[in-house]
């Protein structure tokens, strides 16, 4: 008889001891939706992008990501993603039932919880069929202008200061915004876009300092002074030239002027103390958002400056395509990873892209030049970048190899359960189980693996029936976001046609979509297999008697009942060298039952008892045998005794598998209303260059758009669109 150990080992660091020096070890998650307006109807498709904060490049630190949609009322849409080589991508229907507001995609990993960060994208939906009142200008708070500085405020240099206005001067024609002095001189009218953004420059001195003037026709004068600069401070102002970058550094002291990409010195020179111009190619700076940064002689920042290399590539094909034609579109592209979105163009707000800053307005139009500088003033508005700083110890281990699972034990009053078994049981009739053991405060960590990718039930139960026990398990999404800024959604008259005509669009498309059949392999990773059991019993291959432990006494081998040991039952084993100390694991249908209770559980519910006569390991737990009951009906086949068990509905990580749409031509009888024409992810490039991209067009005509956001090898973000044409001959409008 041959003996075999069952060795699961568990690599955890101490639970709140992992430290970290370096900030390499913080993830972000960038996020690509097919749109940032959507009608409930429609599905959102979307893409996550794991990378590492410091160089940009996918992270190989998670494997499993997080994704929540979340709205006023809470959290309408959760999911949690197996990441393949850093990406995973899913799909969100948006029901009737939601109301027209703005909603956030919210994207983490465990990891990331340490250090309470989480990525996010603006996310407006629309209900046409609920009433909606649009928010009156007044009404929506903000303040009447914001100043944020580009750099550090010096007297006596360009300062150069962003800013922008409420959405109720923006959007009045008759107001007019003014910057002079504080005696009213130097005069002059300032620029701004529909979104109220602009910038201006100014050279304060320590007696002369300026100040916005708005004069409101209806109102009159609004006086906003602008922040005083200082003396001794550092500065750096930024002009953007066609191949390169004039930068005048002021430092007070003698140091370094440098151009970080993430945590990486890209770009460094020596400065002395005072005024210095410097000329940097383009050429020699990745194509990203960058930071410039005067740094002393002992390392530290004196002034910064987030400065763009990177813009959105945007271009219009001249040729125009036929609906229901198949389209091919080209495009270069380096080695990476990247989410590819084909569909009808929008004029409902402005899509989220990697190369541009985050922006949280849903009330954001757009700009028609997304030049260098006005990215500069965007991310000076509206950037979040303040992170956290790295902690010493942490609380959530990451999931690099397999899913985690936390929680607490306590006895009914109250009191710590130390040293106690905890064994999780995925799935009933199977024998895919994972353990721990409670530390010194009660709480367990479980590391565990299933390829599930449904709902299913599972089991936590605390393997010790002497005692009563409260189990609790702790949730690894978010359950509350206290900084989310919900803003009022402003639809303009504009919008009407296309919400109706999207609308309509929708419903013909459901009602004739055939959903894609899924197969549920809800394949586990069994501890045990059946082949590796020592014998197996088959209650009708035997006499049936009244109990289950008289079916021990005569037939079965290896096992015995014994009601004084701890769980009732006992396994001998040939192997002289093992002192069977430890309980048996007593098993229903996959799960850990008290074995003195299922003595008195029906042998007529009983098929099956198998049993296994060597020492189990099991992930720092140690059984002296195991004796598997499987039952007729299954599911427990009735037996309700399950003490110290806590049941809950768990759901397996979908998947990171390719997901490619593009309908093909089909019956041209059935309409095809699809705005959304392909969208395919992950696209992984391994060897740069033009790649082709196919799918067909529907019924729809108008401005169409190709969308690509991706990330280089080297950690640079890409965005892309394509701008295209497709007329429809029968569509009297065209």
């Amino acid at each position: 008889m041959r003996r075999k150990l069952y060795i699961l080992i568990l690599l955890i660091f101490a639970w709140q001891s992992a430290q970290s020096q370096s900030d390499n070890v913080r993830e972000n998650v960038l996020i690509h939706a097919n749109g940032s307006h959507h009608l409930v109807g429609e599905n959102i498709h979307y893409t996550l992008f794991c990378v590492s904060s410091k160089t940009g490049r996918i992270s190989p630190l998670s494997k499993y990501a997080y994704i929540q949609i979340v709205g006023e009322e809470g959290v309408v849409y959760q999911k949690k993603h197996e990441l393949s080589s850093g990406v995973a991508s899913g799909e969100f229907f948006a029901a009737s039932s939601l109301k027209t507001g703005q909603y956030y995609i919210v994207a983490y990993t465990r990891w990331m919880r340490n250090f309470e960060d989480y990525s996010k994208a603006s996310l407006t939906i629309i209900n046409p069929y609920q009433s909606y009142d649009n928010p009156k200008l007044d009404s929506i708070n903000e303040p009447t202008i914001a100043f944020k500085p580009l750099s550090k405020m010096m007297v006596g240099v360009n300062n150069r200061i962003a800013f922008k206005l409420g959405s109720s001067i923006s959007h009045n024609e008759n107001i007019s915004v003014r910057l002079t002095g504080l005696e009213g001189e130097k005069s002059q009218s300032l620029a701004y876009d529909t979104n109220g953004i602009g910038n201006f420059d100014i050279s304060p001195d320590t007696a002369n300092n300026f100040r916005i003037v708005i004069d409101r026709a209806d109102r009159g004068f609004e006086f906003i002074d602008i922040p005083n600069g200082s003396k001794n401070v550092a500065n750096i102002h930024i002009e953007h030239l066609k191949e390169s970058i004039k930068v005048n550094v002021n430092s007070p002291e003698i140091g370094e002027f440098v151009i970080m990409h993430h945590d990486s010195i890209v770009y460094t020179r020596k400065i002395e103390k005072g005024n210095k111009e410097i000329n940097v190619s383009r050429n020699q700076l990745p194509p990203s958002k960058l930071k410039a940064a005067i740094k002393d002689d002992a390392g530290r920042e004196l002034a910064g400056y987030s400065l763009y290399n990177s813009q959105l590539i945007s271009e219009e094909t001249n040729q125009a395509f036929k609906s229901r034609q198949l389209v091919s579109l080209s495009q270069f592209l380096e080695t990476g990873v990247y989410s590819i979105s084909v569909r009808k163009a929008s004029s409902m707000g402005f899509d989220h892209h990697f190369v541009l800053p985050k922006i949280y307005n849903p009330n954001f139009s757009g700009a028609t030049n997304f030049s260098y500088e006005y990215l500069e003033n965007l991310n000076a508005i509206y950037n979040e970048d303040n992170k956290a700083p790295l902690r010493k110890e942490v609380s959530f281990l990451p999931e690099h190899k397999s899913e985690l699972m936390t929680g607490r034990v306590t006895f009914l009053d109250g009191s710590v359960a130390a040293q106690k078994p905890i064994i999780l049981t995925l799935g009933e009739s199977t024998f895919n189980i994972a353990s721990s053991i409670t530390d010194e405060y009660g709480r367990f960590l479980i590391e565990y693996e299933t390829l599930s990718r449904g709902n299913f039930e599972a089991y936590v139960t605390v393997y010790d029936f002497e005692n009563e026990y409260d189990i609790r398990i702790e949730d690894n999404f978010i359950s509350d976001f206290p900084d989310l800024n919900f803003k009022p959604v402003f639809l303009d008259s504009s919008f009407v046609q296309e919400i109706t005509d999207r609308a309509v669009q929708s419903q013909i498309e459901n009602a004739f979509y055939l959903p894609s059949t899924y197969e549920n392999n809800a394949r586990i990773i069994p501890v045990i297999e059946n082949s590796d059991f020592t014998s197996s019993y088959s209650f009708d291959d035997y006499t049936r008697f009244k109990t289950i432990e008289e079916h021990f006494v005569e037939y079965i081998a290896f096992a015995r009942v014994r009601k004084n040991r701890p769980n009732g039952f006992l396994v001998s084993t040939p192997y002289l060298e093992l002192d069977f100390k430890y309980p048996a694991l007593v098993v229903l249908d996959g799960i850990p039952v008290s074995g003195k209770a299922l003595l008195e559980f029906s042998p007529y519910r009983i098929k099956k008892v198998d049993v296994f006569n060597s020492r189990f390991f099991l992930q720092g737990n140690f059984f002296d045998g195991v004796v598997n009951f499987t039952s007729i009906d299954g599911g427990l086949g009735g037996f309700a005794n399950l003490d110290n068990t806590l049941q809950l509905q768990m759901e397996g990580a979908s998947d990171s598998k390719t997901k490619s749409i593009s309908k093909p031509l089909e019956n041209i009888n059935i309409p095809d209303q699809s705005i959304q024409l392909l969208w395919e992810s992950p696209y992984r490039v391994v060897q740069e260059g033009t790649k082709e991209f196919s799918f067909f067009t529907s019924d729809l005509s108008g401005d169409f758009e190709m969308i690509i956001e991706g990330v280089t090898s080297k950690g640079s973000p890409i965005s892309v669109i394509k701008k295209f044409n497709v007329k429809n001959p029968n569509n009297e409008k065209d």
